[in-house]
């Protein structure tokens, strides 16, 4: 068999099923170095290999000729916290695994999601993932593949009935820092549900030190930024006299 090597063909591998009409074969012999037409070594090259008849499987999809459909999988993947409290925000992480492999975007082959409450009147979310608590209640975030809707995830989340006075952090804390990342640690007092300007008092503690460096950019807004990993966790907390919340980071490589 001789066929151009393009992007459609440059996965192929030695072994790699095709369906032709209603039989299977198997490539065997791949030769992927010779040059079309031409000597520059830059030029379109050809595949070339011999393929040999092997059994159809269940999981072929011989109505659409696609060997191993069955056999292909594209599971998106998000990180979360299930409960938040009214007032407060996170950003959803969201990845994903083609056939049990994490895949990252790229400029030939985008990976993009979209994201949709279920009840904007408990849950909101933009185009970047961020969800804002705006009520008491639950609600669902569904995430989608831009490039497949069909393929999605769901997570729930709670927001419970909020205590009169409470802290919460309205600035988005990762479960994980890698090295030189930073990120902004804001935390706010709150009565009956909306925020005041009291001034909290900011502790963070754990790792050793040279691991992390806290600089203050603001009234109960600050900036941690990660030197390299711990075998420590990083313990975040805000505190307005009985009243307090707390975050944990792991630095990571």
């Amino acid at each position: 068999v001789i066929c151009q090597l393009n992007e459609y063909t440059e996965s192929w591998t030695e072994n790699t099923r095709i369906l032709l009409g209603k039989t299977a074969y198997a490539m065997r012999g791949i030769d992927d170095f010779t040059r079309e037409f031409t000597d520059d070594p830059d030029s379109v090259h050809l595949l070339t290999f011999t393929i040999e008849r092997v059994e159809t499987q269940p999981h072929d999809n011989i109505e659409l000729g696609v060997a191993d459909y069955g056999g292909f999988s594209w599971e998106i993947a998000v990180d979360w916290n299930n409960s938040m409290k009214v007032g407060q925000t996170q950003t959803l992480s969201v990845s994903s695994q083609r056939n049990n492999v994490a895949v990252a975007s790229s400029d030939e082959h985008p990976i993009s999601y979209w994201f949709e409450s279920s009840d904007e009147s408990v849950l909101t979310v933009d185009e970047y993932g961020v969800v804002t608590a705006v009520a008491e209640g639950e609600a669902d975030i569904i995430v989608s593949l831009n490039q497949n809707e069909s393929i999605t995830k769901t997570v729930h989340i709670e927001v419970p009935a909020a205590e009169s006075a409470y802290i919460a952090f309205t600035s988005t804390i990762p479960a994980t820092m890698h090295e030189y990342d930073s990120i902004t640690v804001k935390a706010a007092y709150f009565v009956d549900g909306e925020p005041t300007e009291n001034q909290l008092v900011f502790t963070f503690d754990g790792p050793e030190d040279g691991a992390y460096m806290v600089v203050m950019d603001d009234v109960n807004t600050y900036t941690v930024t990660s030197f390299h990993a711990s075998q420590r966790p990083l313990t975040i907390m805000a505190t307005n006299g009985a009243y307090s919340d707390t975050a944990t980071v792991f630095l990571i490589t």
